[in-house]
Order: C-alpha cells, then structure tokens, then sequence
C-alpha cells in the first residue's frame, strides 16, 4: 500500500523521484516499521537517483506528537525550504541493518545542519492503524522581501498599519511588543492584516499598531462578537483646526492621494493660490493665512476619501462638521474634486473679505450644561461636542482670557488656530 501511495503522489505531483531533495519519513524508532518504510522508499524512489536521498524524522527531535505529528512533520519541511538548511537529526549511530539502501547510503540520515539542495521535500506520514500518507512539497522561489532591522521602515518611508486579534487585550498587547522589537518584515505584516481582517472564532479582541520606525503611542484595542456580522463603517471628516504644517508630505508618497492633491493645485492655480505648497509646507506660519487652512484640510479630505475607496472601503455612513460638511458633499458623490476645492476656496475667500472682527476658537474639557452658565458675556459655545467637551468662540482678546482662566481652574482648554475668525458664533 505504502509504494502504491508513493507512485501515485509523486505521478499526481507530475515530479520525477529523483528531483527529491529530502524525505522526511515517519521515523517512529521501530527498527520493524522503519524498515518497511525505508524498503518502501527505496524500492520506489531511489531508481534512477544518482547521488544519496537524505533522510530524517522530527521524532527524533521532540518525540512523537501523536495526531500533531504529521503538521510537525511538514513544518520542518518548511522550515528547511525557507532556511535552505535541514535541520539534523539527533541520536542517530548507525544504520538499521534491516534496510539495504542505509547501510550501502543510498540514504543517508541527516546528522549535520545540511544545505538544502532542490526545492522538493517529501513528508511522510503513518496512522497509529496503519494507514499510510505522503505530501510532496516545492519550494515557492518567490525571492523573500527584505526584512528591516528594527526601527527601520521600507524604502518608501511609508509608517504600516498592523492589524491584531486576539483572544485577550493581554495577547494584544504582547503581539504589538514583539511587532515593535522587531525587524520588519513586510510580507508579515500583510500576513497579520489579511489574519485579522478575516476573523478568527474566539479570537474576541482587536487592535492595532503603527510600525513607524519607533516605539509609539497606539494602544486602541476593543472587544468585538466574531458573530455580529459586518461592523458599519463611518467616515467622519473633521472641521477648522484639524490643519497642521505639512500635512500631506508623507501622503504624496501614495500615488492615488498625490493624483487628487495635484487635481485640487491646477483647478487653484487660477485662483493664484499655490495648494500644493499649502499642504506640504513645514512653515508653522504656512495657515496664518485662513485660506490656506481651507483649501488645504478640503483637499486632504478628497485624497484621502480617494485612497480609502481605492482599497475598496466603502462607507456605510458619512458625517462631518462646519468644512468636514464639505468633505461629506465629496464622499456622497454630490461634489466633484474640482467643486469641492472651489467651495472650500470661496468659504475661505468670503471670510477674509467679510470685515470680521478678531476672533478665536478654543476646545474646552467641559460639556455645553455645565459651561452653559458660566461663560464671560460676548463668548459662546459654538460646538456641543459631547457631555464633556465643547468648543467656544468670540472676541479673540476675551476667548484667550478665559483659556488662561480655565486652565488655571485646571480645565483642559486650547486654543485652536481659526485665523482670528469667530466661526459658528454671532460674530459671523
């Protein structure tokens, strides 16, 4: 039965006997069993060969593994494929004398890490019962993607989003450790995206990690039913304040949101305005000028629905607040880029034109009903953004006032950068 299942494997496989370039067999230290295996083999296998087929069993290395051994089995296979060497043997002295083709070596047992010449590796497996089964494995020649020594990021300077599940925040955390310290191996990576992005049953927590070349500060991790279906997905676009110097430098590296910032900068250029100097300018002073901010948080939000929806994420609910309500205009598809860009232009334009008074924004750790009470007289809650947190706006000598106030009651308060405009207040 045993040669039989050779003969088929190796014909099914359409691979030539003689291409094999190690046999790991069943190898259970029965000089019996192991003799009829190894007569098998070379009754079968040998024919033909014109140098030694070498031979082991992982047995001999950590015992027999009852129903895992085969998988064991087939890992060491792999492991030889992608280290190029055969792991060695252990205890192994002399050749059973019950098997002509060890004695004469015509195989020959692995004693020495040994390089791996071939790419066929054929494992061998025996059932308690009896029953017999062979795998006939070929080396993948896809060259390897270099792995980084820790700290460093691909060529393309590109930080990777890492995907983690697992069956506890404990787990999580300890994945993201070791993603952290180590190397990084970007075919890994993707391997723990795809992982994770299919599910796994039990495996109840999730989380993330950022490999940016250093250690950070990303340690979101949430528990989710593997059974509740399809989680929604939000795009949520962001209003005044959200700008910062440089903000698509890195970005512009991903050809899909590059494509969409240089759309944005030709349709402005008639306008005089130079977007793309906008939005990748380090200068902290690059937003004083109100119009940049505009522009510039619009088309970033373009590049990045863009991108977003060039790896097929789709969502399933858009919100968005003051110039985020322009980004939702974009996503539903009632704006083109060019529209979009123009509108964010025209906002910002009529608000420099308009004669406003000097103004500013402040983000306050307190809720709307118990800051509501308290405010000084021409200062207003312009956002209610959740029970404990609003943002308020007016006169920009007496909003900074009360940020100092705030802050010395021990208040988070901030002021944000709005180009001394009091948006979303009476001022306007």
């Amino acid at each position: 039965g045993y040669k039989r299942l050779l003969k088929e494997a190796y014909s099914k496989a359409k691979v030539k006997p003689e291409e094999l370039a190690y046999l790991e067999a069943d190898g259970v230290a029965s000089r019996k069993v192991d003799a009829q295996e190894l007569n098998a083999v070379s009754e079968v296998l040998l024919p033909g060969r014109r140098t030694p087929l070498l031979i082991g069993s992982v047995k001999s290395n950590l015992g027999h593994a009852e129903a895992a051994s085969s998988l064991i089995s087939v890992v060491k296979a792999l492991i030889a494929m992608e280290k190029g060497v055969i792991p060695p043997n252990l205890n192994y002295s002399s050749p059973n004398p019950d098997v002509p083709a060890l004695v004469s070596g015509k195989l020959q047992v692995v004693t020495e890490p040994c390089p791996l010449e071939g790419d066929v590796i054929g494992v061998s497996s025996i059932g308690v019962a009896g029953p017999y089964s062979h795998i006939v494995l070929k080396r993948n020649p896809k060259t390897k993607s270099r792995v980084l020594e820790a700290g460093r990021l691909p060529e393309d300077g590109l930080p990777r989003l890492v995907l983690l599940t697992n069956r506890s925040p404990e787990n999580i955390l300890e994945n993201k450790k070791r993603l952290e310290e180590a190397p990084i191996d970007v075919e890994f990576v993707s391997l723990m995206n795809n992982f994770a992005k299919d599910g796994v049953r039990n495996y109840l927590y999730r989380g993330f990690t950022v490999l940016n070349g250093t250690p950070n500060k990303y340690n979101h991790i949430d528990a989710y039913s593997s059974g509740s279906g399809k989680r929604p997905v939000w795009f949520i676009f962001s209003g005044m304040g959200s700008q910062w110097p440089g903000m698509a430098k890195f970005l512009m590296q991903l050809p899909v949101f590059a494509r969409a910032i240089h759309t944005c900068h030709n349709t402005l250029l008639s306008k005089g305005l130079n977007l793309l100097d906008a939005v990748t300018n380090e200068d902290p002073k690059i937003f004083d000028n109100i119009l940049n901010a505009f522009v510039g948080i619009a088309a970033v939000q373009i590049g990045l629905v863009d991108v977003l929806r060039c790896v097929g994420v789709e969502p399933d609910g858009i919100i968005g607040h003051s110039l985020g309500e322009q980004g939702c205009g974009y996503a539903d598809g009632c704006f083109t880029t060019e529209q979009m860009i123009l509108s964010a232009y025209a906002r910002g334009k009529a608000s420099l034109d308009a004669g406003l008074i000097k103004g500013m924004m402040a983000a306050v750790g307190m809720g709307y009903l118990e800051m509501k009470d308290q405010l000084p007289g021409n200062v207003e809650i312009a956002c209610h953004n959740s029970k404990d947190s609003c943002t308020l706006s007016g006169p920009a000598e007496e909003v900074a006032a009360y940020v100092e106030e705030l802050k010395g009651r021990g208040v988070f308060a901030k002021a944000v950068n709005v180009g001394d405009i009091a948006f979303h207040s009476k001022y306007i």
